[in-house]
């Protein structure tokens, strides 16, 4: 295929978005189709290659369902999920990089007292201390600092397992928010 048939091609599929009623919408449509055709293009993509592409999409969507969703783990294994952070949450120069939800992220754990335990199932495993300091960057103390910490008891588990009231149930066994007046 010559190029100003790739370019014929592109221009094609990318006219087919003109009308689109969402801008920004567009704007992301539009930049995806672009990068894939030069993806495909730089790489000299295969049928057979194209073809195990889309067997292994096919595969991560039958794993997901209402409580499992394997395309968030890919995102973060392919590092989108942590550039969207740094391209959402853009900090302060010396201040500490926004991070990602790790697996055992809960949401709506509640707050925790300074030393009080989020662990709510008693088990036998090793107790961990989690220490920190929030500051501003000048190192003041900052009065409405918080801290995330999420940490799995003697038996894990993974969040996308259970179900609502599984969650309500088990939310402070591995997490919790700490602040400060």
């Amino acid at each position: 295929m010559t190029e100003k048939a790739q370019a014929e091609l592109l221009a094609d599929v990318l006219s087919r978005h003109e009308d689109s009623p969402n801008p920004r919408l567009r704007e992301i449509t539009e930049a995806a189709i672009r990068h894939l055709h030069a993806f495909v293009a730089e790489v000299g993509l295969q049928r057979d290659e194209w073809f195990a592409g889309i067997q292994f999409l096919t595969a991560i969507g039958q794993k997901c369902d209402d409580r499992r969703q394997e395309f968030i783990l890919l995102s973060d294994t392919l590092g989108v999920s942590t550039l969207v952070e740094m391209l959402t949450h853009d900090g302060v120069e010396g201040s500490t990089e926004n991070t990602v939800l790790g697996p055992f992220h809960v949401p709506g754990s509640p707050p925790r007292a300074k030393g009080e335990s989020m662990l709510v199932d008693p088990d036998r495993g090793d107790r961990v201390v989690i220490r920190g300091r929030v500051a501003d960057i000048e190192t003041t103390r900052d009065a409405h600092g918080r801290e995330q910490h999420q940490h799995a008891n003697e038996q894990p588990f993974q969040h996308w397992s259970l179900t609502a009231s599984d969650l309500k149930r088990r939310r402070c066994s591995c997490s919790g928010l700490m602040a400060w007046d």
